[in-house]
């Protein structure tokens, strides 16, 4: 049996598809990692009028902290490239 989306999938996805629209994702690795971190910040933002469970906020400052790890690596491996 499938199980429905929690709230916070929902609205990372309305995120996600807000983000699309505006033209903020170009399709990169970087740009990904961005817009990902974005979402996260604004669903930890807004969690209580998006009435998040607590499973859910400690998840979603798990990924947060995981994309800008993520982002952080990419930037350094970016830089060693330019030199």
């Amino acid at each position: 049996m499938r199980q429905r989306p929690g709230r916070a999938a929902v609205f990372e996805e309305l995120i996600h598809a807000a983000q699309y629209r505006e033209g903020r994702n170009d399709g990169t690795y970087k740009s990904r990692l961005q817009c990902e971190i974005e979402a996260q910040e604004k669903l930890l933002r807004n969690q209580k009028a998006y009435q998040l469970t607590q499973p859910e906020i400690r998840q979603t400052k798990r990924a947060l902290s995981s994309y800008q790890k993520e982002l952080k690596e990419l930037l350094r491996r970016e830089g060693k490239n330019n030199v």
